[in-house]
């Protein structure tokens, strides 16, 4: 079982090196075994929430706790049940443990504030958490400086083609600008997570009559290509349904010099200044995601200042290296708690 190998491994690390500090980091990719033991095995704890891998950990504890504490129907199967469990926790050398716990000396760090208000939510421990925003390397999202909005203008949408990133609002975004006469072109970007989702989309850009002015390119791109890509266009849109996390989409666009129009998810309102850095609009309104595109189009010196403040924002508050230096004095007091 993954679950007894897996902490049974972390604890010969641990053995052998003697941490001063353990630092769990996605932990949806390990197996959930490992919470108890971090509780009893004396060594101070952090965690950095990227997402919702904390929460679901204190909420669902794997394969191994609801046998380990379930109660079997007969006498027999009590037996023989008490015996298996023993073993497994002799075999693991104590790693594995008969009850779930969760560490009390665990102190951690989200990437937004949203993330840690729904993590707060679903019942994990808060107390003793922070917020510390991502960094950004700002030299190689470099700054593009630009007038005003090239026409017809260019729209970007980075992220995974799934329902909850809203690439079909900005395809809806696009058929609504062209009602107006704005002959705006969409560039959508990103690995295919949803197969379905992106023949919906085909299906909907063809019945709009969208095919020449909206490119689909389901592939990753490599990280170092982003800057090239926010820099040839003019609005980054973020329609993300999303909740949690903290997306690097709206500061690289913003550092870019690419204005960002978004619903505000995925801690794109905790970076952005309405109507200075960028725009927020409401959830799934589509007319004001167009008016916000259309107002930048004839204002030229609002799009000049938002571009500007936006990367001024990025350089000063969400560099990397000001987010390494953030991280470490979390670590620093951590070790020391």
């Amino acid at each position: 079982m993954d679950e007894i190998k897996d902490v049974i491994f972390v604890k010969r690390k641990v053995d052998g090196y003697r941490p001063d500090l353990i630092f769990v980091i996605h932990i949806c990719d390990v197996a959930k075994t490992m919470v108890p033991y971090f509780a009893d095995c004396g060594i101070p704890v952090a965690y950095y929430e990227g997402s919702i891998g904390m929460s679901f950990s204190y909420n669902h504890h794997g394969l191994w706790y609801p046998f380990a504490e379930g109660r079997p129907l007969s006498i027999a199967k009590v037996f023989l049940k008490r015996i298996l469990v023993a073993a497994c926790c002799a075999v693991s050398g104590g790693a594995l443990k008969k009850q779930w716990a969760w560490p009390a000396n665990m102190r951690g760090y989200f990437n937004s504030e949203g993330g840690r208000r729904l993590a707060k939510a679903s019942g994990m421990p808060t107390e003793g958490s922070t917020v510390i925003r991502q960094g950004l390397d700002t030299e190689l999202f470099t700054f593009a400086p630009r007038t005003e909005i090239r026409l017809p203008p260019s729209i970007v949408v980075p992220g995974r083609f799934e329902p909850a990133k809203g690439q079909r609002d900005a395809v809806r975004v696009v058929a609504a600008l062209h009602r107006r006469g704005i002959k705006a072109r969409l560039s959508l970007l990103g690995h295919v997570g949803v197969p379905s989702y992106l023949h919906l989309l085909e299906r909907e850009i063809n019945d709009l009559d969208l095919t020449e002015h909206v490119r689909i390119m389901p592939t990753m791109i490599g990280h170092e290509q982003m800057p090239s890509v926010y820099q040839q266009a003019d609005v980054c849109f973020f329609p993300s349904y999303h909740k949690s996390g903290l997306s690097q989409v709206p500061l690289e666009a913003m550092a870019s010099g690419c204005a960002v129009v978004s619903y505000g998810n995925e801690g794109s309102a905790e970076v952005i200044e309405d109507g200075r850095t960028g725009y927020l609009v409401p959830e799934g309104d589509l007319e004001a995601a167009a008016n916000r595109v259309g107002e930048l189009i004839t204002s030229p010196a609002t799009y000049r200042s938002v571009v500007q403040s936006a990367r001024a924002v990025v350089t000063s508050r969400y560099s990397l290296e000001l987010y390494a230096d953030k991280v470490e004095a979390f670590l620093l007091e951590a070790v020391g708690q």
